[in-house]
């Protein structure tokens, strides 16, 4: 069965009967290797063929789709046809053989761009190009009476019997075009064509990729890092939501957030009318969820506002006179907000709200009833969560308590992209809940092939000590040919017992020579900080909340006590689950949730075997 981007066409308003009978015959028909996209961009030159394949074991295959019937084609030319289209006057078309061979000139001239794709002699490529024209409604002997072989070869067509419903046929006329290769592509020659075809799934910064060597300009210009692409569940996930409320459920790492922001620059993208709306719970969140929109690899004309939810309910305030005093968070309750009357003009097409976990109820269902276009059935939010990474324990609600219509309108995520194997479980190990996720055939997680390094949980005699051995550490990173961007540095309170934690840490640092930014220091560093700027980050976990880094070293884990409305657990878990690669632990005592630590060291140590067996998808 082959893999379909997206899903399913029920959710596109604008298919023909021939593209989803085309679909379901695909769906069914070809082999697993063969990857599907509809209407697929590509490159930057807004070609559109109705289906691209790709067969990593075959080649490559355009199919370009018309519903017209013989009767309805007046004339034909080499380069149109004139098609009446109910009772009106024919309209002229491009021949769609034409068509085919311009988009399959473009795919070659793209390939042939990247020299891991090239054959021996000049001009060669390793992955075949073919095409068809498919009239699902046309007989060959109806084609052929009306002299339409003329204009395009029968070896280019299908045809009407060519495409019932057992697939043989088709499969039989697939096969033909694309023989079985000698040698299927190899993984770097899969991601090659991806990246030459489908850069528009693509990321220009290294937003979970690995790591970034000392010459970052690299990652810019694509010399020796490749920039991230989107998964192929993750691209088919952005492209198959549907209208109405939706729920993206995942575990840390499983790129809920990047689903997200491409999801809505392909919105944007495709309707310049469009207005969307992304909230988020933290200030620099939104500041680097904007740096990474941004650099999602095509352009959009439609307007898209990503904020925290406390600037923009405070710029709501502003605009609708509300009064506020200084403390403006006391504000954010469903008694201020609902005084607020939104007219027609200032509502949302969507409004995508992530890291949902930490909202308030009473925003949440603020947000669905007076922001949004439409029908409530249809209206369009888009909701990710974790509860895992639910750090606030008064926070906790259901949905239709909001009268929100989500019940089977969740989609849940089980592959982790963002953490190693190793990263991962001895994160879940903190969370007793989450290593179930390792054993449970029905919940169990799955990861992308990343490999990674032992987590490292340390003791250290003081926070001086600790100080000292995280810039060991990041000196080790550097001298081994790495950018200083590569390590995130993360800590609990500030000053711990009358120890300016940060301060010092600052000041080693600067006194070592390694460049650092400290991203939480104020709102003005929140809002302004540069992820791409190649120096050591320094923040709080909740300003980290959705980023993530190579190396995360975590500062004073005897400073994580629980208190108050605040789950320290969780917290704690937040913070790890940054770490893409390497993760370190700092810690001095026994206090906190160093007892927990030490468990979870126990626990990994004991499975270590088999979780490094993970990440090769064992």
């Amino acid at each position: 069965m082959a893999y379909m981007i997206p899903s399913t066409l029920r959710n596109l308003p604008d298919t023909t009967a021939g593209e989803r009978k085309l679909f379901d015959l695909f769906r069914t028909t070809l082999p697993d290797s063969c990857v599907v996209r509809y209407e697929m961009l590509l490159g930057e030159r807004h070609y559109r063929p109705d289906y691209t394949l790709v067969d990593p074991r075959r080649g490559i295959l355009v199919i370009e789709v018309k519903d017209w019937g013989i009767s309805s084609i007046e004339k034909a030319t080499a380069e149109q046809f004139f098609v009446r289209y109910g009772s009106g006057a024919p309209h002229p078309q491009p021949n769609p053989n034409n068509k085919c061979e311009v988009y399959l000139r473009h795919i070659r001239e793209s390939l042939s761009a990247m020299p891991v794709l090239q054959g021996e002699h000049l001009g060669e490529l390793l992955a075949p190009l073919e095409y068809f024209v498919a009239f699902p409604n046309i007989t060959k002997e109806e084609f052929i009476g009306k002299q339409l072989d003329h204009l395009i070869p029968l070896e280019r067509v299908l045809f009407r019997e060519d495409l019932v419903r057992s697939g043989r046929p088709f499969r039989a006329r697939y096969d033909q075009v694309l023989p079985m290769l000698d040698q299927p592509l190899t993984r770097e020659q899969e991601k090659a064509v991806q990246q030459a075809l489908f850069p528009n799934t693509s990321f220009a910064m290294s937003v979970g990729g690995g790591f970034i060597p000392k010459n970052a300009d690299d990652v810019v210009v694509g010399g020796t890092v490749e920039p991230l692409h989107l998964s192929l569940e993750q691209e088919q996930i952005a492209k198959s939501l549907g209208e109405g409320p939706r729920l993206l459920r995942g575990i840390a790492g499983t790129g809920k957030t990047l689903i997200m922001l491409y999801r809505a620059k392909l919105l944007a993208a495709n309707d310049p009318e469009t207005k969307i709306l992304i909230l988020c719970w933290n200030v620099s969140l939104a500041n680097y969820m904007r740096q990474v929109y941004d650099q999602i690899q095509f352009q959009a004309s439609g307007q898209v506002t990503i904020q925290h939810f406390a600037d923009f309910a405070r710029d709501l305030f502003e605009q609708h006179n509300v009064p506020k005093n200084d403390n403006f968070d006391s504000l954010l309750f469903e008694r201020q907000l609902s005084n607020i009357r939104i007219s027609e003009s200032e509502k949302y097409d969507a409004v995508y709200i992530d890291e949902a976990q930490d909202f308030r109820k009473e925003w949440i269902a603020f947000v669905y009833h007076n922001l949004l276009k439409g029908d409530p059935r249809t209206r369009n939010l888009l909701v990710a969560a974790d509860d895992a990474q639910r750090i606030y324990r008064t926070r906790d609600f259901s949905w239709a308590s909001l009268d929100i219509p989500m019940k089977g309108r969740s989609k849940i995520l089980k592959t982790v992209y963002r953490n190693s194997a190793r990263v991962w479980v001895f994160s879940a190990f903190l969370l007793r809940e989450k290593a179930s996720y390792l054993h449970e055939n029905r919940d169990r997680v799955r990861f992308s092939q990343k490999g990674g390094y032992d987590p490292q949980l340390i003791e250290c005699e003081s926070l001086a000590a600790q100080i000292e051995k995280a810039i060991e550490i990041i000196r080790a990173v550097h001298e081994n040919g790495f950018a200083l961007r590569n390590v995130l540095l993360l800590y609990r309170h500030k000053k711990v017992d009358g120890f300016p934690l940060v301060d010092h840490l600052i000041a080693r640092l600067s006194e070592e020579g390694i460049r650092n930014d400290w991203i939480a220091e104020d709102r003005d560093a929140k809002r302004n900080f540069d992820w791409e700027e190649d120096s050591v980050k320094i923040s709080t976990v909740h300003s980290a909340k959705g980023m993530d880094s190579p190396v995360v070293i975590i500062l004073g884990a005897e400073t994580f006590v629980e208190r108050d409305e605040l789950n320290e657990l969780k917290l704690m878990y937040v913070a790890m689950t940054r770490a893409r690669e390497f993760l370190v632990i700092l810690y001095t005592g026994d206090s906190g949730l160093v007892p927990q630590l030490r468990r979870c060291k126990e626990e990994y140590l004991k499975y270590r075997p088999s979780i490094i067996g993970l990440e090769d998808g064992e």
